[in-house]
């Protein structure tokens, strides 16, 4: 095994070239190792320290950049902050950059407090923060719930002359609809148009779509969703999938129909989740023939349908007793190299069941084992 010094002037040759994917490799070799190595991964920083002068300090800098980015990759979070604080201690800290890498991470993680934390610490460390930094921020105090907290993050901004970006901005717009504000953060949206504020126009009418839709506001959904195309902004998939599920979830199939047939008008494409809602929506409301013929409708379309939408339709055919047209579509799926899971095998065997063929049924389960699929208890019954 190689020692202290010699792995640091492998480090010292990575960081002098700028090679940082082979950094990030050894990096992370050692973090692993660290236990069988004989040394600390800081015991590093004074090998590396001996004999720097002037601009070769910068050395240290691109290690510490490289070890914050190694740690948080592996959500080694305590590490890093053990590191931010020993590194300031030798008279540097690691860039800007890699501490937003870091909060951002902690945030995503469900760390929100720690990532306020660090961010309050590294001011003291006297970190200049950016534009990038002060949006973190704002995403943190804003998972919290913490609006004025988010808003005078804004006012800080304002003091230290950083101009908020577009998705500093859209991120409060989120926030508000995340937490049940949806009509506040609505008249957010236009207020900001208005006052010619840059925003992400299509992230930011998606997030108040989802979320009248998810205080099952759909009709309000509806007209932004309708605002947004007259403004000419170009929105995907999410806004009209999430209006599509809410009129699914609500029973009112036709207009989430309408509103699918309206979004692969205007070129967007569709995808399997919104498929599914739909048949499965079909099914619930007892509307299973028609299921069956939208299925064949979205795939002669050539839209790519998966395995939970084949099981939706394989269930409906079997509790219509058409069994042997269900088991066709497995066939089906297995042409079309879709693995049938476990549950496509059960909706099958079960569909045997009811008919009293229990022969084909246990040839199934059989195949299924053959296949790797241990069954549950659903299948056993």
């Amino acid at each position: 095994s190689h020692d202290v010094c010699t792995y640091a002037s492998i480090i010292r040759i990575l960081c002098q070239c700028c090679w940082e994917r082979k950094l990030d490799s050894v990096l992370l070799e050692i973090i692993w190792r660290e236990k069988h190595l004989g040394f600390k991964v800081m015991d590093l920083f004074e090998i590396l320290e001996e004999g720097l002068e002037g601009e070769d300090s910068n050395l240290l800098v691109r290690l510490s950049n490289a070890l914050v980015k190694a740690y948080v990759s592996v959500e080694m979070f305590d590490e890093v902050i053990d590191i931010l604080f020993q590194t300031r201690r030798r008279g540097f800290i690691p860039h800007i950059f890699s501490c937003n890498f870091l909060m951002n991470r902690l945030i995503c993680c469900g760390k929100v407090d720690m990532a306020i934390a660090v961010y309050h610490q590294l001011k003291r460390l006297g970190l200049k923060a950016n534009d990038y930094t002060y949006g973190i921020m704002i995403k943190a105090f804003c998972r919290k719930g913490n609006f004025e907290k988010a808003v005078g993050i804004f006012d800080e901004m304002y003091e230290v002359r950083v101009r908020p970006n577009a998705v500093a901005y859209t991120t409060y717009i989120e926030g508000l609809c995340m937490h049940g504000r949806t009509e506040l953060g609505y008249e957010v949206l236009k207020a900001w148009r208005e006052s010619k504020i840059p925003l992400d126009d299509a992230f930011a009418y998606y997030v108040v779509i989802k979320g009248f839709c998810d205080e099952m506001k759909l009709e309000e959904a509806a007209d932004v969703l309708f605002e947004a195309e007259l403004y000419g902004i170009v929105l995907d998939t999410f806004p009209y999938g999430a209006l599509i599920r809410g009129y699914c979830k609500c029973g009112n199939i036709d207009r989430a129909l309408e509103v699918h047939d309206e979004m692969m008008s205007n070129g967007i494409k569709t995808n399997c989740v919104i498929l599914t809602s739909i048949l499965q929506s079909l099914c619930q409301m007892g509307r299973d023939f028609e299921a069956v013929n939208q299925f064949k409708k979205f795939r002669n379309f050539g839209i790519f349908l998966d395995e939970v939408c084949y099981n939706v339709v394989a269930d409906a055919l079997c509790k219509a007793g058409k069994v042997e047209a269900a088991v066709e579509l497995l066939d089906e799926m297995k042409g079309k190299q879709i693995s049938p899971d476990i549950i496509n095998y059960t909706t099958l065997i079960n569909g045997y069941c009811l008919q009293g063929k229990v022969e084909d049924a246990v040839n199934l389960f059989e195949e299924m084992s053959e296949n790797g699929h241990k069954p549950d208890i659903v299948s056993w019954n």
